[in-house]
């Protein structure tokens, strides 16, 4: 409300003059105040009125203090909603629970130091994404221990000196180290770096934050969602081969504002493999999505998060992981790398059989390849060796196999198979055209009638696994696998080659290993 002009006198000067007076009602919870602004001649009384228990003599019925703690803005109705959100944050996921199950047990007991790893590409490589900001979280919640955060370095190819978030007092340590590539896959956690970048950190909890780089932007049949199912479940389960102890959290990734559709089939993808595999899941993909994806949780780009994104990812992923009480172990399969239960639908696909002379490959056949036993780079230490295939130039060098023909594949139509290639690019740069493997059926897909694996960008020196899954076409006339040394249509000979060390068809929509 606004006063008449009323002249006043100030006795240690001259007249002055009120032009406006406002009453503010605030939170009952608030104090009433007063405040005057302006100049002589042109005074603003402003005071602010408490609603509700105004005052220290207010009569607290019950009726009043609950408009007070149901008020969206009062202090007490903050702090009310604030420990009702954070019981409920308590609540983890149960198998996200699981999964970070030792890592809490030891942080709880305080018996060992304890060790997360965070596999991903940019959506968490800056310090105002989700990994530091979970890290500072942590911090909270466990404010006795040392917190060491570190970030991967893509140019060393190692990590950068530690950032101390916390100085505990209980003698132990938090590592919390940050592998989020700028422009990684699936594949980039693999050769060469799966060593230093996890493995040898020993983890208790290893997140995996892949799918911005994946089938983008949109599905093709190069980059098919069964392909993208495929190399992430062969990505996941390298990570339980080589880190067996760790519990593993897939995260859905926060939707680019051009591709919400998309990277929400990709995080129901990743939901499904976690589901199969008995790892967590933490659904920060449908976060964004409930919050109406606007442009305050992006950078300018719309693609990656900013601050106020990498607190939402992860206050939502605290939440899928962490419980006041420890969480009912779950048990969770071995990896399907080293307890193969299926058949291997391709012949020879070890190798164990080669040819005395030119050591093709039994079984397959061959376009512009040599071949070699390869008595250095193999895992197949019963055999002793893998298939060094090397090209001749002049086009496409690949080994193939047509194991049913236009007779044979009818009682396959609509089914899926996977095909899993152990492959390693023996050079000393990457080759994305290297190692690719290719599921043709006569129908679908690319040239020749088929689909093929992601090239890759990042990989070589070590072996990595190359997977795809497809759904075999209702008018399907074969189904031939392909193996290549060069996609490139302009291969050139020689090189240091690819080196295999197994081959293995299944059928199914699981990525794994068959005998």
């Amino acid at each position: 409300m606004a006063a008449d002009y009323v002249t006043i006198t100030n006795l240690r000067g001259p007249a002055a003059r009120i032009t406006s007076f406002t009453a503010n009602t605030v939170p009952a919870d608030q104090p009433a105040a007063a405040r005057m602004t302006g100049a002589d001649q042109n005074r603003q009384i402003e005071v602010d009125v408490p609603r509700g228990l105004s005052g220290l003599n207010a009569v607290p019925t019950d009726e009043a203090v609950g408009t007070m703690v149901a008020a969206t803005d009062t202090e007490t109705g903050i702090a009310v909603r604030i420990l009702a959100d954070s019981a409920a944050s308590r609540r983890a996921d149960p198998l996200g629970g699981a999964a970070a199950e030792r890592l809490f047990t030891k942080m709880r007991q305080v018996t060992a130091d304890a060790v997360i790893v965070a596999l991903g590409d940019s959506t968490g490589d800056a310090p105002y994404r989700w990994p530091r900001k979970l890290a500072l979280l942590l911090v909270t919640l466990f404010p006795a221990w040392t917190v060491a955060y570190s970030r991967w370095n893509n140019t060393t190819r190692s990590y950068d000196a530690a950032e101390v978030l916390n100085v505990g007092t209980n003698g132990r340590t938090l590592f919390f180290w940050n592998a989020s590539v700028s422009g990684g896959s699936t594949y980039t956690h693999q050769a060469p770096d799966a060593v230093p970048m996890y493995v040898s950190k020993n983890p208790d909890l290893v997140f995996l934050n892949d799918g911005h780089n994946e089938g983008s932007p949109a599905w093709t049949p190069q980059n098919t969602a069964l392909g993208f199912q495929a190399r992430y479940m062969a990505m996941a389960e390298d990570v339980r081969r080589n880190s067996p102890q760790a519990g593993i959290v897939c995260i859905g990734q926060n939707p680019p504002q051009n591709a919400v559709a998309l990277m929400a089939d990709k995080s129901i993808i990743i939901k499904g493999v976690a589901a199969m595999r008995g790892y967590g899941f933490a659904d920060t993909t449908q976060a964004y999505i409930d919050a109406g994806t606007p442009a305050s949780l992006y950078e300018p780009d719309l693609l990656h998060p900013n601050s106020a994104g990498g607190d939402l990812q992860a206050q939502v992923i605290l939440r899928s992981i962490y419980t006041d009480t420890p969480s009912n172990p779950v048990t969770s399969p071995a990896s399907v790398f080293t307890d193969p239960p299926a058949v291997n639908l391709i012949a020879n696909g070890d190798f164990a059989t080669l040819d005395a002379t030119t050591f093709a490959p039994g079984s397959w056949s061959s376009s512009r390849l040599t071949f070699a036993k390869d008595t250095t780079n193999y895992e197949n230490a019963k055999r002793g060796y893998g298939l060094l295939m090397t090209p001749t130039g002049g086009g496409q060098a690949f080994i193939f196999q047509t194991f049913l023909n236009a007779t044979q594949i009818v009682p396959w139509r609509g089914r899926h198979v996977t095909l899993l290639a152990r492959v390693r690019n023996n050079a000393s740069a990457p080759n994305q055209n290297a190692g690719i493997v290719h599921l043709i059926d006569g129908v679908q897909g690319v040239s020749g009638g088929g689909i093929i694996s992601l090239g890759d960008p990042w990989t070589f020196g070590g072996f990595v696994w190359r997977a795809l899954t497809m759904r075999i076409a209702d008018t399907a006339t074969q189904l031939q696998v392909r193996v290549y040394g060069d996609y490139s249509t302009g291969a050139a000979a020689g090189g240091p080659g690819v080196t295999l060390d197994g081959v293995w068809l299944t059928e199914g929509a699981i990525t794994r290993k068959a005998v």
